[in-house]
């Protein structure tokens, strides 16, 4: 459904407004965020039935268990993915001063 909503330029808006609504998203549906975000009404169900976005999503769920992502943020610098178990601002420290 974010899908949907990037194809309107709301992605972030989309994203941010259930992100920052995690746990109210658990009951609250994708439409009421769409409605909110005054997305269009038609569109955002039509894109949403549309075979095209399924297939976009299947793809990119496959591409992340390719590459092993399971949650966000994941980051990678020049191909190389970031471990910031011991933090995340160390981390991508590192990460970089290592690719510099």
């Amino acid at each position: 459904k974010a899908h949907c909503a990037h194809k309107q330029q709301k992605f972030w808006s989309f994203y941010d407004s259930v992100f920052t609504n995690q746990i109210a998203s658990m009951w609250k549906s994708a439409d009421k965020f769409a409605k909110e975000l005054k997305l269009d009404k038609k569109s955002f169900k039509q894109c949403i039935s549309d075979k095209s976005s399924e297939k976009f999503v299947r793809n990119s769920h496959d591409d992340a268990k390719k590459l092993a992502v399971s949650g966000t943020p994941t980051f990678f610098i020049n191909g190389k993915r970031v471990d910031y178990s011991r933090g995340i601002e160390e981390a991508l420290e590192r990460a970089i001063r290592s690719e510099l």
